[in-house]
């Protein structure tokens, strides 16, 4: 066989007679590979005889363990021996259930790798050191029941290496005991994600104190994360796009924190009373067209020289916020086109 196989999935399972040690004679697979059903490898040895490592052309691989799966050990051991070439570019793993990864996951060595996604592995109580990844462009996280805290483990041992030197997407998601993130300490922290353009964390309640300091930040979406700090003493030269969605400690939000702002969303935020401006910046939000307000209860105040401030803003939507006391005295804005208060 001289012509590459593409992009196939494998359904490991002993009632269609299908074993993952047949991947061994595709010496050219190439694109995407997706392994379903892993619970179901009878033998580590099985595994390491689909060769993995010896597939310089495959670029996407899916692995997969159905909900149900038990037996960390066993699942760590299929992991190990399911190592890629290091020419890989995607990487996804789904409910692995082992405590931690082995260490080929995050291996500096897998240098094309773009994309990485790490879903439903409930039992893990690390991440692995991705940040020694030299072209990952996204990374999301997803259902790490276990884990309750992100720290250098997670940039990797190199610290002559800049730590996600091209993350530019990071996501985590559902991470119900995560609570301390830990970022590198003194001076270096404002490199910790210096090509980072979107920031979502969705569902982590009981996550504390502040995000890292981050001037590349464009997009930012904090859903679901009552216990955390924001804006704290970060200022966020460049975003663009800011979303909160229950947020506990928010009382209220400067806006020149953020003075390149487009469009900003505040939901179920039910602390926050007002908008204001620091007393003195003389910042003016040039670029802020689209303010939406949803389910604020004691949301009480506009900033009061609102013409002025958010001189471009077209779209405003205030629903649900039955505590505000006027809109402001001096007028809203010239090019305000669609007001909506429900």
């Amino acid at each position: 066989m001289h012509d590459l196989v593409p992009d196939l999935a494998l359904f490991v399972s002993d009632k269609f007679c299908v074993s993952i040690k047949e991947l061994g004679d595709l010496r050219y697979l190439g694109g995407e590979l997706r392994i379903s059903w892993l619970e179901n490898v009878d033998s580590v040895e099985d595994v390491l005889k689909a060769n993995l490592r010896e597939k310089a052309n495959l670029n996407d691989l899916s692995l997969t363990w159905r909900r149900d799966s038990t037996g960390s050990r066993r699942e760590r051991e299929a992991l190990d021996a399911l190592q890629p070439h290091t020419n890989l570019k995607k990487l996804s793993i789904y409910r692995y259930a082992g405590s931690f990864f082995p260490k080929w996951v995050g291996d500096a060595s897998f240098s094309n790798i773009v994309l990485l996604n790490l879903i439903g592995c409930e039992y893990c109580l690390l991440l692995p050191p991705v940040g020694q990844l030299p072209s990952l462009r996204e990374f999301c996280v997803q259902g790490f029941d276990g884990l309750e805290t992100v720290g250098a483990e997670f940039c990797g041992s190199n610290s002559s290496v800049i730590p996600f030197q091209s993350l530019e997407i990071l996501s985590f998601h559902e991470m119900s005991k995560w609570s301390e993130w830990l970022f590198i300490g003194g001076d270096k922290e404002v490199a910790y994600f210096p090509r980072l353009k979107q920031l979502c964390l969705f569902c982590c309640s009981n996550l504390t104190g502040s995000l890292p300091d981050c001037d590349s930040i464009e997009t930012l979406r904090l859903n679901w994360c009552a216990k955390l700090e924001f804006p704290g003493s970060c200022r966020y030269a460049n975003l663009r796009t800011l979303e909160i969605t229950a947020c506990d400690t928010l009382t209220s939000l400067p806006l020149d924190y953020f003075p390149m702002l487009k469009e900003l969303v505040l939901c179920n935020c039910q602390k926050l009373e007002s908008l204001t401006f620091s007393k003195g910046s003389g910042t003016v939000l040039h670029y802020l067209r689209v303010l939406r307000l949803f389910n604020c209860e004691n949301f009480r105040s506009l900033p009061e020289n609102m013409h002025g401030l958010l001189p471009s803003l077209a779209f405003m939507e205030m629903s649900e916020c039955p505590n505000i006391e006027s809109l402001p005295e001096a007028g809203l804005p010239r090019d305000l086109d669609t007001l909506v208060i429900l």
